[in-house]
This record gives C-alpha cells, sequence and structure tokens, in this order.
C-alpha cells in the first residue's frame, strides 16, 4: 500500500473500504464517513474520479484520519498493489452512494479504477446502496443489474424514495445514514450503538455535517430489500425494519429523552402517536408496503413532548431509530399496529394516527419463497382491521382523535367524508401530488380538516407543520 495510508486496521476497529460514486448524493457521505467512525469503525474511503464534482476528497480525509485516494491509475511505492491492499485490509464495503454507472461495472465484473478493481479483489462482504433518479432506478437494464448483483452475493439495500433532486418522486435516494450505519453494524457483528473516540487523525464532526439534506432531497424509506420500480412491493435480500423484532408488538427499551416542560399547552396530557409504514408479508422474503418514512410521526411525537406531554410512541418500519419517549413501541404488520394502538389508547387523551397503515394484506402467506417457475401468481389480499374507525367507536370522554389522509384527487372533499365517516376530530391531509409534500422529505404541506372548516398550510419544515397540528388540537380540545 503507498505510504502514509491509514487504512490498516486498527486494534479492535473492523475497516469499512466506503465506495464513493459519481451521483448527487455523494455529499452525504461526509455524514455517513463520521458517523460510522464515531461507531468504532476505521473508515477508508475510495472515491471514483467524477465524483470528487460532488465532494473534495480533502473533506473525506479530515473525517476518517485516512487519505482518501482518487487515481484512476494509481502512482507512488507500492501502489501498483494498492487495490489488493485495500481489499485485504476491508472487513466490508459498503458502495454510498452508488451511481448506475458504478453498479453496471460492478455487476458485469468492469474494473477500470481503483474503486471497482478493489471490489473485483474483496472477499469480504459487499453492500450496495442505489442513488439515482427515479426512471433510471426503474430501467430493465439497472434493475437487470442489480438482481445480477444480489445472484452474485452482494447486498443490494433498498433506495428511499420520496421527492429527489430532480424534482421526479419515486424511489431512488441514498438510504438514511443511520439506516445504512446500523447494517453495517450488524453485518460486523458489532452493537448498534457503540461510542468510541474518534481514530487519531479523524475529525471529531460537531454536527453540521451530519445534517446536509437542507433541502429533503435525499430522504429514506423502509431499510432492506431491493425495492421494484413503484417502491411499493420489493424482495429483501436485507432485513425489512423492524423484522429483527419479535413477532407482536415489542417495546422498545430506552433512555428517557428531555423531560415534559411542564408549562407546555399540553402539559400532563397523555398523548398517543403512530408513525411510520405497516409490512405485510407475502413469502419470507418479500412484501407490501409503502413509501412512509415516520419523519413526520416522529416530529409530532417530539413536538408533543417538548410541549408537556406524556408521549406513547408506536411505531412501525421507520428509515431511522424512533426518538427518545416515555414509551416506544415497535410494530410490523397493521394487525400489530391495531392491537398496540388499542392496548394503549384508553389511557390516552390524545391520538394521533400519523403511521401509514397497509388496507390490504395478503390472505394467504407462503411459508416458503415464491419461485419464478411456479407459473403465474395471483395474489389474493384481504382488508385489515380500520384502527381509526375503531378509535372513533370507542373513544372514551375527553378524547382528541386526530387522523392523516393521503390523497391524490379531490384532497378535502375525501378527507371531510373520512373524518365525519370515523368519527374524529381532525384530519390532516397530504395532497402527494404537491411538491414538498408527502413522504421522505423534510417539508410538507397539508390542510387541516375540523367539522368547522379548513385550514391550508404553507410548505414547511415538517417540525413547524407538528406544531401547527398540535396547536389545532389544542384549539379543538378548548373548544369542548
Amino acid at each position: 500500500m503507498a505510504e502514509g495510508r491509514g487504512a490498516a486496521r486498527r486494534a479492535g476497529r473492523p475497516t469499512v473500504l466506503l465506495g464513493i460514486s459519481a451521483s448527487i448524493a455523494a455529499f452525504k457521505a461526509a455524514g455517513l464517513a463520521s458517523a460510522l467512525t464515531k461507531a468504532g469503525v476505521t473508515v477508508q474511503a475510495v472515491m471514483t474520479p467524477r465524483a470528487t464534482d460532488f465532494i473534495a476528497p480533502l473533506t473525506l480525509e479530515a473525517l476518517t484520519g485516512n487519505p482518501c485516494p482518487v487515481e484512476n491509475i494509481p502512482s507512488g511505492p507500492g501502489s501498483a498493489m494498492e487495490h489488493i491492499d485495500l481489499a485485504r485490509a476491508a472487513d466490508l464495503v459498503l458502495v454510498a452512494p452508488a451511481s448506475a454507472d458504478v453498479i453496471g461495472r460492478i455487476a458485469n465484473g468492469l474494473a477500470d479504477d481503483l474503486l471497482t478493481t478493489a471490489i473485483l479483489a474483496c472477499t469480504c462482504p459487499v453492500l450496495i446502496a442505489p442513488a439515482m433518479n427515479t426512471h433510471m432506478f426503474a430501467n430493465p437494464a439497472v434493475q437487470a443489474n442489480l438482481t445480477r448483483l444480489t445472484g452474485l452475493g452482494y447486498e443490494v439495500l433498498a433506495p428511499d424514495s420520496g421527492r429527489l433532486a430532480c424534482g421526479d418522486v419515486g424511489p431512488g435516494r441514498m438510504p438514511d445514514e443511520q439506516v445504512l450505519v446500523a447494517r453495517v453494524l450488524k453485518r460486523l457483528g458489532l452493537p448498534a450503538d457503540p461510542v468510541e473516540p474518534c481514530p487519531d487523525g479523524a475529525a471529531a464532526a460537531d454536527g453540521g455535517l451530519d445534517r446536509l439534506d437542507p433541502s429533503g432531497t435525499e430522504a429514506p424509506a423502509p431499510a432492506g430489500g431491493t425495492a421494484r420500480a413503484d417502491g411499493s412491493v420489493g424482495e429483501c435480500p436485507g432485513d425489512p425494519a423492524p423484522v429483527d423484532g419479535p413477532a407482536g408488538p415489542a417495546e422498545v427499551p430506552s433512555e428517557p429523552g428531555p423531560p415534559p416542560q411542564g408549562d407546555g399547552d399540553l402539559a400532563g396530557l397523555r398523548v398517543l402517536v403512530t408513525a411510520g409504514a405497516t409490512i405485510e408479508r407475502i413469502d419470507p422474503v418479500r412484501y407490501i408496503t409503502n413509501h412512509s418514512t415516520g419523519r413526520m410521526g416522529f416530529a409530532l411525537a417530539k413536538a408533543a413532548r417538548d410541549r408537556g406531554a406524556h408521549v406513547t410512541l408506536v411505531a412501525g418500519s421507520t428509515a431511522s431509530p424512533p426518538p427518545e419517549m416515555d414509551r416506544v413501541v415497535r410494530v410490523e404488520s397493521a394487525e400489530q399496529m391495531f392491537e398496540a394502538v388499542t392496548g394503549q389508547a384508553q389511557e390516552a387523551d390524545v391520538v394521533i394516527m400519523a403511521a401509514a397503515v397497509a388496507d390490504y394484506r395478503p390472505r394467504h402467506v407462503a411459508e416458503q419463497k415464491i419461485k419464478k417457475d411456479d407459473g403465474p401468481a395471483v395474489l389474493e389480499l384481504e382488508r385489515t382491521r380500520d384502527i381509526l374507525a375503531w378509535l372513533g367507536e370507542h373513544r372514551r370522554p375527553g378524547q382528541t382523535l386526530c387522523g392523516f389522509s393521503m390523497e391524490t384527487t379531490e384532497l378535502v372533499e375525501n378527507s371531510r367524508r373520512k373524518l365525519e365517516r370515523k368519527g374524529v376530530d381532525l384530519i390532516v391531509a397530504n395532497d402527494l401530488s404537491t411538491p414538498g409534500a408527502g413522504f421522505g422529505g423534510d417539508t410538507n404541506v397539508v390542510t387541516i380538516i375540523t367539522p368547522a372548516g379548513q385550514t391550508q398550510l404553507p410548505l414547511a419544515g415538517k417540525r413547524e407543520v407538528a406544531d401547527q397540528v398540535l396547536s389545532a388540537i389544542v384549539q379543538a380540545r378548548s373548544g369542548r
């Protein structure tokens, strides 16, 4: 290896070769490298030449304490074997972001730069995190390359869905750094939350680099799996969150978060919030889900906590770990969500159903993977239990119910019918076709609908939207 290379494994610290290719998401590699380093991993970054158009190698060098090579043909003492040395030193390879070009080259054994030659020489696990335009991701050639990678033993992580930098909406975002770090640590057999000092020579990030997503152009969705073009049904070579947990609702132990503010307008109230997507199994490796990331639900839970409430959070599949609350319950399916919510609802003064719960599930779940050579597949679906309707029918006196709706047409009319039909106090309506609204991003555009009228909010950050929703809930309670 070239003189001065610091990628040799430090005592007790596994080495991750972080490959960065030419994608708009390359700027997020800085936060990812910092997070991996803080998690107790030695990070050796390697960039493709065009990746330097998006992020400077010096940034990665400062965060990891290791030089970041980009040379197509390295030069210098010992450099002729540098790709071999990099491969030998790596305990795991993570390519994030992985552009369509680098995916195609790896899938077909092409190696014309330092990153791809090192990957070709690796014998350790290799994780691929695609990041590209949604139409590029859906292209049959790209899908064929991803399928080929999976067949060759690479682990392909599903891209997140939402509004992309180009303005398109759909799958294609690089997964959230917390999702990637958790997957890396799991593959390395490390605990999910180790706290270790940065290695010698590595800069300790002050948090600024961990917040490199001001526009919401790249945001998360459920981890694990190779998403189809529409992101709704996928195969999962990895585990979809939260599959690692028990089969039923499971309370997640956590350290207490910031104490409720005693003088807030929700002081002393018990608030139940749901967040994230549900997962409905088709067979052991396939499932039906949606694009929800849990961000809106998490923002509501944190805002309620900061305004003095005692918060219980029921979270389905989410892109990042849930924030610390008085109680956190993790679930997977709509039925588990039903059990968790109905079990907690009678204690709650306010229930906010922000989770995107499946309306349908497979009537029969196959015990073994359904093979392609079994012929045409017919998936018979059945309705799941309507949690919000159940809450409306069984609400206790003084309880306030808030539901969410996602529409593509007749937003107000459909949402008002939902409010009346289910007997709730508020519906927060999202129009998926509105720029800046919907799943995945840091912003939202909603209309708050009550029996008395409706209020359309302008484009705002999800925390600001959460506070507006909570203020509407406070107003609804005071009007009784």
